[in-house]
């Protein structure tokens, strides 16, 4: 598991971090499930506290940013050909 090391909570404005559920609500999710695995696999920056996870609205809106990157790079690679070259055609 992949956390943070950030200064201490007590160091850090309570004020700015969020529970994965407010995190949840925030980005529009409809459970925690994604930004826990986000947590977990460190694609999401959180810190340890009560309650397990805590992360702030800029972590939130880092991690988001980037799985709306990456869904430009889904799904199969365009051939490097020119258009049509690779295409059959009919005889």
């Amino acid at each position: 598991m992949v956390v943070a090391e950030l200064a201490p909570l007590d160091v850090m404005e309570e004020s700015e971090f969020l529970t994965l559920a407010e995190a949840a609500q925030e980005a529009g999710y409809s459970s925690t499930s994604s930004l826990q695995r986000a947590a977990r696999l460190g694609r999401l920056k959180t810190v340890r506290g009560e309650p397990p996870y805590l992360t702030t609205r800029a972590w939130l809106h880092e991690y988001l940013a980037s799985v709306q990157a990456e869904k430009g790079r889904r799904g199969r690679p365009r051939s490097g050909g020119q258009e049509g070259q690779g295409d059959a055609q009919p005889r």
